[in-house]
């Protein structure tokens, strides 16, 4: 009787996990859904059209490659790091499942940029 009741706890206990899981899987979903319907990831995300975008910049070196000393010059392998904020990309958790961050595989704005380093 008590292996009984322990299994049917475990059970119970699964079901409710699985259960949560799905709720917040359909809640990213609907998020998503909210979010990216009518984005146009080619406009700049600013609500006046004279209004400038904020860009905030971070170099994370992982490797010095070379160093010439002669010739002045240094290479380097890193990541630069850039963001801002997109005001298209906001949302109340409590309406979502208390999502309060989401991954977003390359569907958003993304502002080019040209990154030439000279120094003297």
């Amino acid at each position: 009787m008590i292996m009984f009741q322990q299994m049917l706890h475990i059970c119970l206990l699964i079901a409710a996990i699985c259960y949560a899981l799905a709720s917040s899987n359909s809640e990213v979903n609907r998020l998503f859904e909210d979010l990216f319907d009518n984005y146009n990831k080619l406009a700049r995300p600013v609500r006046n059209p004279l209004e400038a975008i904020s860009i905030h910049f971070k170099f994370k070196l992982l490797q010095l490659l070379d160093v010439r000393e002669r010739d002045q010059v240094i290479m380097t392998n890193g990541w630069l790091i850039h963001n801002w904020i997109d005001y298209r990309l906001t949302w109340n958790p409590l309406e979502y499942g208390n999502a309060t961050m989401i991954h977003i595989p390359g569907e958003v704005f993304f502002q080019s940029i040209l990154l030439k380093l000279l120094f003297s």
